[in-house]
């Protein structure tokens, strides 16, 4: 094997090395977030989690990639959120934009601890990941990440076949 291929096809094992740990990533991030209703930042961590994890091998890199059509699941339910979840990441999640669906604003208010004292808090407010969602997340996060894992497989019996 030209030197070229194996430098390639080392960066593509890296790549989708780096893919199956961002699924198990968002996988843990679902499960995390079923058990999560009080602490509002801590779903909103969460949920951001789970959308740039699953997102990430599909976004532009130094290193490679991954086609979002190649990887889009042949079963509709699955491909429906495979597109929503690239989708809410750009608009959602990774930037903050005015039609983020975010919002996040200041309270002052008197902390009654002492005379004068005085307390300053925060009030988000967020179209939050829909709950039913979880579990149809998860099974797309496990689908994509036995996919990368057989391509990790089958890479490296190309790499290896050459040496």
């Amino acid at each position: 094997m030209h030197e070229s291929d194996r430098n390639r096809f080392e960066k593509r094992k890296k790549t989708l090395g780096l893919a199956a740990a961002d699924m198990k990533q968002a996988i843990a991030a679902t499960k995390a977030l079923e058990r999560e209703s009080m602490d509002v930042p801590l779903m909103l961590a969460l949920e951001t989690a789970i959308v740039v994890c699953y997102a990430r091998p599909f976004t532009s890199s130094s290193l490679l990639r991954l086609s979002l059509d190649e990887y889009r699941p042949a079963q509709a339910s699955l491909a429906r959120y495979h597109d929503a979840l690239y989708e809410m990441r750009d608009r959602k999640y990774a930037h903050t934009d005015k039609d983020s669906e975010r919002d996040a604003s200041i309270r002052y208010g008197d902390a009654g601890e002492s005379e004068g004292a005085s307390s300053v808090g925060w009030t988000w407010t967020w179209t939050p990941l829909h709950r039913s969602w979880l579990d149809p997340i998860r099974t797309l996060c496990e689908l994509q990440y036995e996919r990368f894992a057989n391509e990790i497989i089958a890479t490296d019996e190309l790499l290896n076949a050459d040496s």
